[in-house]
């Protein structure tokens, strides 16, 4: 254990110049996401869209540059004691070649993610993260990094100085992109299922780490590199079969189903009596029970064939309203899942019956706060900074509200893709509310004019759409945030068409 501390340190003392200046730019380029906002003011759509796009181009190329200084700079690391060769030191001393492995880990994982982490954790902190927001951040930055160490380790370690480090990436990720644009077109590769399409991705991604892992173990090991090379050989033969033929759909296993009898789903489909005109979007109408610490939610119906039949079309403002005191209701919550598409002219006896699933979120509600309906308001919930940014309006009357939302995303923004992070999130209804006339008037969701992420930060700018609202003095901007803390899917059968029963 001494030796291999022994040489780790030696390793960090070398290092460490390199190492800081890394890590004294991802604290920069962090701080400076956070201190520059969107435009405020008035006409801001287009204003906002542009910064949206040139932040989004920043960011993705901060990341990048991030990713090749780690992998430049854990090649080095290995190059310090470079295995093909007869010239490295530790060849001529009694070093194992697992001892020299388990210090250059050692190494890195102290340079390239207990260092980064010891930096970024304090501007989480200071941004409102909770400790689980930490954690999960500090994963999945942490996961980002090693599989930028892992390839880097690869390729090191069948090098023997730079230039065939820098060499044998650049011919690999030729080579890579060759095959892929030849192989990934007619008739090599058909069209499959999304979730077949989706399960590759996932199965390349994750087995991307082990097979660069079994690489440079078996090069520490045993120091032969035309072996190494050709597990690198078989790894990416493997990578190409499963991203060609792969057959599997890994989608989540869904929880545990709860009761059914907790949601109570029409069985027909309905009509609304008042319409005239021949084509009309059906609805299916649920209802569940209200509770303020969690409710269930239907999003969504399938047929069996697994084409969306219908979407949740309203609801959550029922909800909102009740968290904000405006609905002292203790009734179930009736939501209305409408058809995508309008579908002619059935009537009761001739619409069609079929079987399906229905898609149920459970959901847990909570007010993020209120700030006055102005320009530059801002209140922070947490790790959540919402901030008007400005107005559209007609007189005094409210037509459009800007605003920008900053909030905690753990795995945003650090390079690893979305499709590795567990299918949760979260959904917002904003309201403008005057308390002395007791109105609650709804804001809906117009536009989302982009999102960037850095780091675990997410800003998004919101464009809401609301009419008769007037900016008094005690008008107000809420949010209610419900946060999808699981999902799962349960039978349904719709047997034909029925008028809607008035209320």
């Amino acid at each position: 254990m001494n030796l291999v501390w022994h040489i780790a340190k030696k390793d960090l003392r070398r290092m460490a110049l390199p190492v800081a200046g890394w890590c004294a730019f991802i604290a920069a380029t962090t701080i400076g996401f956070r201190l520059i906002h969107p435009p405020s003011g008035d006409a801001l759509m287009a204003e906002v869209e542009v910064w949206t796009r040139l932040m989004g181009i920043w960011t993705q190329l901060i990341v990048g540059v991030k990713i090749v200084i780690t992998y430049l700079l854990a090649g080095a690391l290995v190059l310090e004691d470079a295995l093909p060769g007869t010239a490295g030191f530790w060849q001529t001393r009694p070093i194992a070649g697992a001892r020299l492995l388990a210090a250059k880990l050692l190494a890195s994982l102290l340079l390239f993610v207990i260092a980064p982490l010891v930096v970024l954790t304090p501007l989480w902190l200071a941004n409102g993260f909770s400790v689980s927001e930490i954690v999960a951040s500090a994963w999945w930055f942490a996961l980002g990094q090693c599989v930028v160490l892992a390839v880097s380790f690869a390729m090191a370690s069948l090098s023997c100085n730079l230039a065939q480090f820098l060499f044998a990436t650049l011919g690999l990720g030729f080579a890579c992109v060759l095959c892929s644009a030849y192989f990934t077109t007619a008739p090599f590769i058909k069209e499959v299922a999304p979730a077949v399409r989706r399960a590759r991705g996932l199965i390349l991604q994750i087995g991307l780490v082990p097979a660069a892992v079994a690489v440079f173990a078996h090069q520490f090991l045993t120091r032969r590199s035309a072996r190494s090379w050709v597990l690198v050989g078989i790894a990416l033969a493997a990578g190409f079969a499963v991203r060609l033929a792969g057959p599997w759909d890994v989608t989540p296993v869904a929880p545990s189903v709860p009761p059914t009898a907790a949601i109570d789903v029409a069985p027909q489909l309905t009509k609304p009596r008042d319409t005239d005109n021949i084509h009309y979007t059906p609805s299916l109408s649920a209802a569940t029970p209200w509770n303020q610490a969690g409710f269930y939610v239907p999003t969504g119906a399938w047929r069996d064939d697994g084409e969306p039949a219908l979407k949740l079309a309203f609801g959550w403002q029922t909800a909102a309203r009740r968290m904000l005191g405006f609905d002292r209701s203790k009734e179930p919550i009736r939501w209305r899942l409408n058809c995508t598409l309008p579908i002619a002219s059935f009537t009761p006896e001739n619409a069609p019956t079929w079987h399906g699933q229905l898609s149920v979120w459970f959901a847990v509600p909570r007010v993020l706060g209120e700030m006055p309906l102005r320009e530059g308001a801002t209140f922070v919930a947490g790790s959540t900074r919402t901030r008007i940014l400005g107005f559209a309006k007609t007189g005094e009357v409210i037509d459009k509200v800007f605003v920008e939302v900053c909030e905690a995303k753990p795995g945003e923004g650090d390079g690893i893709r979305a499709l590795l992070r567990p299918n949760f999130g979260s959904f917002e209804e904003y309201f403008c509310i005057n308390r002395a006339r007791h109105e609650a008037v709804p804001l809906g969701l117009w536009n989302v004019m982009g999102g960037v992420a850095m780091h675990s930060f997410l800003v998004t700018c919101k464009q809401l759409t609301v009419s008769g609202a007037e900016t008094g003095r005690d008008s107000t901007l809420a949010v209610v945030r419900f946060e999808r803390v699981g999902e799962f899917a349960q039978p349904i059968e719709v047997h034909g068409l029925k008028w809607e029963e008035p209320r």
